[in-house]
């Protein structure tokens, strides 16, 4: 139960923390959490518990590279962007940003809550394994699955305004087809990246 509420209260500062992804400034703890369970698994049950060329494929050589392909794409997605608006100037071109960036802020989001609100379930729900709750080769349960969505939701929604409003403006003053671009590069790099567990 302690295992299962910190998880949830990991969930909560996830999405608090993370809602500057949806203007495109990304941050993640993802590879903080496999660090501890790497580490919790070599000192519970030796190295020979850890798949390390499962951990270099699946983990350590997609952060090494994602920011390179993700710069890649954000500046094509930039460049492509302000050639079709002849570099934004032409009538209405920032105002359709604007709409179009609210699409990809909401798709940003959605692959966000896709990505990290499944880190927790599968904390949960290994915790449940082990303790002889819940049988081995099972999926998450569904108040796993409804109490992380939940927890991951509420915390970007408490975080929300304040923190876009000190990321889009006071860090950067990000425009709105720099923004789209950005989004949808980033939407692209996560929905199209496999999952480390996959």
């Amino acid at each position: 139960m302690l295992v299962s509420g910190i998880a949830l209260i990991f969930d909560f500062t996830n999405g608090f923390h993370d809602t500057a992804n949806a203007i495109g400034l990304p941050s993640s703890s993802t590879h903080a959490l496999f660090g501890g369970l790497i580490g919790a698994a070599v000192i519970g049950s030796g190295f020979g518990s850890v798949n390390f060329a499962g951990v270099v494929s699946k983990i350590v050589l997609p952060a090494l590279l994602s920011p390179f392909i993700a710069g890649i794409v954000a500046l094509l997605a930039t460049y492509v962007a302000y050639q079709i608006t002849r570099m934004a100037s032409v009538h209405g071109s920032e105002r359709g940003f604007r709409h179009a960036q609210t699409v990809s802020a909401s798709l940003v989001s959605l692959a966000h809550g896709t990505n990290d609100a499944q880190k927790t379930m599968g904390i949960i729900t290994l915790t449940l394994i082990v303790g002889g709750y819940q049988g081995a080769n099972t999926g998450p349960q569904l108040w796993v699955i409804f109490a992380c969505g939940l927890a991951i939701t509420v915390g970007t929604y408490s975080g929300g305004w304040r923190i876009m409003r000190t990321v889009g403006k006071h860090i950067t003053d990000i425009r709105s087809p720099q923004g789209f671009s950005a989004e949808t590069s980033a939407v692209a790099i996560i929905l199209g990246s496999p999952s480390p567990g996959s």
